[in-house]
C-alpha cells in the first residue's frame, strides 16, 4: 500500500517556523518511527489562523525584514489589492491556496490545520499537527525551538520602522540584514520589552470578519479534511483596538533610549570582557618573566659559587 508524503506548506506567520523547527530538529527520531522521504502519496498540511491576529503578526514580520511601510498604509494596500494575486495576499488568501493545491491533489488529502484561538491549551496547534502525520508529538525534541520569529510590540515595532526607513536598499538583502537587522536588533534587542499587542483597528472588524466568514465556507464547502475548529478561522473581539493605536513621539523616544541602553550596555560588557582578558594575559605574562629573570639570576649565581 501507497504511504502518505506530508508536504506542510504554511500559510504565513501560522507556526510554521516553530512546528518545521520542531520537526528538523527530530529528524533520527521521526525516521525511526517509520515517517521518512519514501513515501509516494502525496498529503497538503496547510496551517491556517484567523485573519484578525494574521494580519498584524505578517506586518510586524515584514518590519522584521526590513520593510518601513506603515500599518495603516498596509491595511489600504490589502484592500486595494483585494482579490487580485497580488503577493501582499499570497499567505493570506486561504481560498486561492486551496483551490490552488486542489488541482492537483484531492480535497480530502489536503488538511487544514487551524491555529488555536487565543488562550487555548498549550501544544494544541503541536497535537493537531502531529495527529495528521500520526505522529506522537513526545517523539520531537522541544529544545530544537529557537525563538527567532518572537513578535514585536506596537512601539518597538514603531522604533523598528523609523530605523528602516533610514537604511539603504542595498543593506537590506536578507542574508545581511537578517543578521543585524531581525536577529540582531529587532530580536535581541527590541524583542521581549513591554507594551502593546498591534492589532486591527475597531473600523477593520466589519471588513475581517465579513473576509474570515467567506473563508470559513470555503473550508467547509471545499470538502478539505478539517483538523481543529474551522471556525478558529474567525477573528475574536481581542483582535480588534478601540482606537488607532498610535504611538507618541514620547513612546518613540523612550523605546529607542531603551534600546540604545541595551545594545552600549552590551559592548560595554564585551569590552570589559575584553578589557580584563588582556590585563590578566599582561600580568600572567609579567609572572612568568620575572621568574625567568630570577631563575638566571640563581644560575649564574650559582656558577660564580661553584
Amino acid at each position: 500500500m501507497t504511504r502518505p508524503l506530508y508536504l506542510h506548506i504554511g500559510l504565513q506567520k501560522t507556526g510554521t517556523s516553530y512546528l518545521q523547527g520542531l520537526f528538523l530538529g527530530s529528524v533520527d527520531a521521526l525516521r525511526e518511527a517509520g515517517l521518512d522521504g519514501s513515501d509516494r502519496e502525496v498529503h497538503v498540511v496547510v496551517t491556517a489562523r484567523d485573519l484578525g491576529r494574521q494580519i498584524p503578526s505578517v506586518w510586524q514580520q515584514g518590519l522584521q525584514s526590513g520593510r518601513a511601510i506603515t500599518f495603516p498604509d498596509y491595511l489600504a494596500r490589502l484592500h486595494k489589492t483585494q482579490g487580485t494575486p497580488a503577493p501582499i495576499w499570497w499567505q493570506k488568501d486561504l481560498p486561492a491556496v486551496l483551490e490552488k493545491w486542489s488541482r492537483h491533489v484531492p480535497a480530502e488529502r489536503i488538511h487544514v490545520v487551524t491555529v488555536p484561538p487565543p488562550g487555548a491549551e498549550k501544544g494544541l496547534l503541536l497535537e493537531r499537527f502531529c495527529s495528521v502525520l500520526d505522529v506522537d508529538p513526545a517523539l520531537l525534541d522541544q529544545s530544537s525551538v529557537g525563538r527567532a520569529n518572537r513578535g514585536l510590540r506596537l512601539e518597538q515595532a514603531e522604533v523598528l520602522r523609523r530605523v528602516n526607513a533610514g537604511i539603504p536598499d542595498d543593506l537590506k538583502r536578507r542574508d545581511v540584514y537578517g543578521d543585524v537587522g531581525k536577529r540582531g536588533f529587532s530580536v535581541k534587542v527590541l524583542g521581549g520589552a513591554e507594551g502593546r499587542p498591534i492589532l486591527l483597528p475597531e473600523s477593520e472588524r466589519a471588513w475581517c470578519e465579513e473576509l474570515s466568514q467567506r473563508y470559513v465556507d470555503h473550508v467547509r464547502e471545499g470538502g478539505y479534511d478539517v483538523v481543529g475548529d474551522v471556525e478558529d478561522l474567525l477573528p475574536r473581539d481581542s483582535a480588534f483596538a478601540p482606537d488607532e493605536q498610535e504611538v507618541s513621539e514620547e513612546q518613540v523616544a523612550q523605546v529607542a533610549v531603551d534600546a540604545l541602553t541595551t545594545m552600549v550596555s552590551r559592548q560595554l560588557t564585551t569590552h570589559r570582557t575584553r578589557k580584563d582578558r588582556a590585563t590578566a594575559e599582561a600580568a600572567e605574562r609579567a609572572r612568568r618573566g620575572w621568574r625567568g629573570r630570577v631563575r638566571r639570576l640563581l644560575g649564574v649565581d650559582a656558577g660564580i659559587n661553584r
